[in-house]
Protein backbone atom coordinates (compact mmCIF):
# COMPACT_ATOMS: atom_id res chain seq x y z
CA UNK A 1 0.00 0.00 0.00
CA UNK A 2 1.35 3.41 -1.01
CA UNK A 3 0.46 6.42 1.10
CA UNK A 4 1.17 10.10 0.49
CA UNK A 5 1.22 12.28 3.59
CA UNK A 6 0.26 15.64 2.16
CA UNK A 7 0.44 19.04 3.84
CA UNK A 8 -1.36 21.49 1.57
CA UNK A 9 0.28 24.71 2.72
CA UNK A 10 3.22 25.48 0.45
CA UNK A 11 2.68 22.25 -1.48
CA UNK A 12 -0.70 22.67 -3.19
CA UNK A 13 -1.33 26.28 -2.09
CA UNK A 14 1.92 27.85 -3.28
CA UNK A 15 3.12 31.39 -2.73
CA UNK A 16 4.12 31.68 -6.39
CA UNK A 17 0.60 30.81 -7.59
CA UNK A 18 -0.92 33.17 -5.01
CA UNK A 19 1.28 35.96 -6.41
CA UNK A 20 0.21 35.05 -9.97
CA UNK A 21 -3.46 35.27 -8.95
CA UNK A 22 -3.01 38.64 -7.25
CA UNK A 23 -0.99 40.08 -10.18
CA UNK A 24 -3.80 39.08 -12.52
CA UNK A 25 -6.58 40.51 -10.37
CA UNK A 26 -7.89 37.14 -9.21
CA UNK A 27 -8.67 36.04 -5.70
CA UNK A 28 -6.44 33.65 -3.77
CA UNK A 29 -9.63 32.03 -2.45
CA UNK A 30 -12.71 30.57 -4.09
CA UNK A 31 -16.27 31.81 -3.53
CA UNK A 32 -16.46 29.85 -0.25
CA UNK A 33 -13.22 31.35 1.08
CA UNK A 34 -11.11 28.25 0.45
CA UNK A 35 -7.56 28.63 -0.93
CA UNK A 36 -7.13 28.09 -4.66
CA UNK A 37 -4.58 25.35 -5.32
CA UNK A 38 -1.87 25.66 -7.94
CA UNK A 39 -3.10 23.77 -11.05
CA UNK A 40 0.42 22.51 -11.81
CA UNK A 41 0.62 20.99 -8.35
CA UNK A 42 -2.77 19.35 -8.79
CA UNK A 43 -1.63 17.79 -12.06
CA UNK A 44 1.62 16.58 -10.49
CA UNK A 45 -0.25 15.01 -7.58
CA UNK A 46 -2.72 13.38 -9.98
CA UNK A 47 0.19 11.93 -11.96
CA UNK A 48 1.75 10.49 -8.80
CA UNK A 49 -1.54 8.98 -7.65
CA UNK A 50 -2.22 7.37 -11.02
CA UNK A 51 1.34 6.03 -11.30
CA UNK A 52 1.49 4.63 -7.76
CA UNK A 53 -2.12 3.99 -6.78
CA UNK A 54 -1.37 5.82 -3.54
CA UNK A 55 -3.92 7.00 -1.01
CA UNK A 56 -3.60 10.46 0.53
CA UNK A 57 -3.45 11.31 4.21
CA UNK A 58 -3.83 15.04 4.79
CA UNK A 59 -1.42 16.34 7.41
CA UNK A 60 -2.42 19.95 7.80
CA UNK A 61 -3.42 22.38 10.50
CA UNK A 62 -5.95 24.02 8.15
CA UNK A 63 -8.72 22.26 10.05
CA UNK A 64 -7.83 24.50 13.00
CA UNK A 65 -7.76 27.81 11.14
CA UNK A 66 -10.34 27.36 8.36
CA UNK A 67 -13.59 25.59 7.59
CA UNK A 68 -12.30 23.19 4.97
CA UNK A 69 -13.76 19.72 4.93
CA UNK A 70 -11.94 16.93 3.17
CA UNK A 71 -13.75 13.71 2.42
Amino acid sequence: MNIIFLDFDGVMDTASYDMYLVRNGMSECDEKGRPVFDPKCIENLKHIIVATGADIVVTSDWNISTHIRIY
